[in-house]
């Protein structure tokens, strides 16, 4: 004999039931998937910034099996699956881009000593599209000055880099900024250095690598620093500065 329990909607919704308190039911062995039971209805959802909120619908039948477990499975289309107690989902912190999302019933009973999953129809999907909030590339602000203004071997030429990325709300502050530092000669020189949380980084660097090859005397030097946000990659002025090297075994 068959048991069913009448089951009204406020019972079936008495509160979010977490992934780990309800896991998504799996067939074990034995078990019968029945399609049996209503699908929900009037699927909507609401992008806020970064975020997915969605609601939906569901006219639970009169009679009902006593489920031993029993909820809402949210599928979205690049795999990802959640399972809730009430007609509303979020998702928080996704990146830009076109998400489709589905809802269905699912729970288990077991009848006359076998398991039987009982589901829904799919839902109709929503698509729910989330776009970057930052609308700016960040600013960089930079002042380079070198360590002292004679040098004696090119390994010894070091500047020091300092200031501040700026970025506009509801935009990703970069943790690291770019830097290229270009010789007249033609040597350069590229690197990283961190930016901290207050956006502003400080850093001392060498100028060129050991084994580039720079004439005593004066050496110039243009400096620029690059960074990047959802919005796109940004460059800082171009910085000049001069040095001497004073260098006695450098080439004449």
């Amino acid at each position: 004999m068959r048991i069913w329990l009448l089951c009204s909607a406020l019972l079936v919704f008495s509160g979010r039931i977490s992934a780990k308190e309800l896991p998504l039911p799996s067939l074990a062995k034995g078990a019968t998937l029945v399609q049996d039971v209503p699908e929900p209805f009037n699927l909507q959802a609401v992008v806020k910034k970064r975020g997915v909120a969605l609601s939906w619908e569901w006219q639970p039948p009169e009679m009902q099996p006593l489920y031993l477990d029993w909820g809402y499975e949210i599928f979205r289309t690049d795999g990802v699956r959640d399972v809730v107690g009430i007609p509303a989902y979020q998702q928080q912190d996704l990146e830009p881009g076109t998400y489709t999302y589905k809802v269905r019933i699912r729970g288990s009973a077991k009848e006359h000593g076998k398991r039987i999953v009982h589901v829904s129809a799919w839902s109709e999907p929503v698509e729910a599209k989330v776009v970057s909030a930052c609308r700016l590339i960040p600013r960089i602000l930079m002042d380079v000055k070198p360590t002292r203004p004679k040098f004696e071997s090119i390994a010894s030429v070091r500047v020091r880099l300092t200031g501040q990325v700026v970025s506009a709300e509801g935009c990703t502050l970069p943790t690291r900024i770019g830097y290229r530092i270009d010789a007249h000669t033609g040597a350069s020189h590229t690197g990283s250095i961190p930016v901290n949380a207050n956006n502003r980084f400080d850093a001392t660097v060498n100028a060129l690598a050991e084994e580039e090859e720079v004439p005593s005397g004066e050496v110039t030097f243009t400096v620029t620093a690059s960074a990047e946000n959802e919005a796109g990659p940004a460059s800082s002025d171009a910085y000049a500065l001069s040095v001497t090297l004073e260098n006695k075994y450098a080439p004449k």
